[in-house]
């Protein structure tokens, strides 16, 4: 599968590094292999054209310490994939100030990185939408609907029943 990224404003190398291999590293468990460029989206797309899937991050995805406590993903839209007449279109909005903020605990040292893993559970966490088709969620793992901060950087991956429904829906 094709990912095709938009920055609003690009991160560290650092950042983009760490989320790929994150993103990488849930996709694979459920055999799913995933391609990188950058370019921005066409303006029409219909749904099920899921072999690529463009990504845009809005806002800043830099590490930055904001001053805020890390609050539950359920109080913040971290990312959305874009819905059109109920069906799910390969379109995901990542809004990357929300992300930084929940890991904004994290040791300035070691923040890019952890946003990036954080900004690759997103990423997961929408292409599972857009592959399976649908807006609904797990009831465990990084596919349910309301994830904490520590989760964004632990070791929070798709369970083992969401990545079985990956594979069915890929081949």
């Amino acid at each position: 599968m094709e990912l095709v990224l938009s920055f609003e404003r690009p991160p560290a190398a650092q950042t983009v590094q760490a989320m790929r291999q994150e993103t990488e590293s849930q996709m694979s468990a459920a055999q799913i292999d995933l391609e990188w460029r950058k370019g921005k989206r066409p303006g029409k797309l219909s749904p099920g054209q899921a072999d690529r899937v463009y990504v845009s991050f809005r806002g800043s995805c830099d590490a930055v310490d904001s001053g805020e406590d890390a609050l539950p993903v359920r109080t913040r839209r971290l990312a959305a994939a874009k819905v059109k007449d109920g069906h799910v279109l390969p379109i995901v909005e990542v809004e990357c100030e929300n992300v930084a903020a929940m890991v904004a605990r994290a040791d300035f040292l070691k923040r890019r990185h952890a946003v990036g893993i954080a900004l690759g559970k997103v990423l997961a966490h929408e292409l599972y939408h857009v592959l399976l088709e649908s807006a609904g969620h797990s009831t465990r793992g990084l596919a349910k609907s309301a994830i904490e901060a520590h989760e964004l950087t632990g070791q929070s991956r798709l369970s083992e029943e969401d990545c079985e429904r990956l594979r069915r829906a890929r081949h």
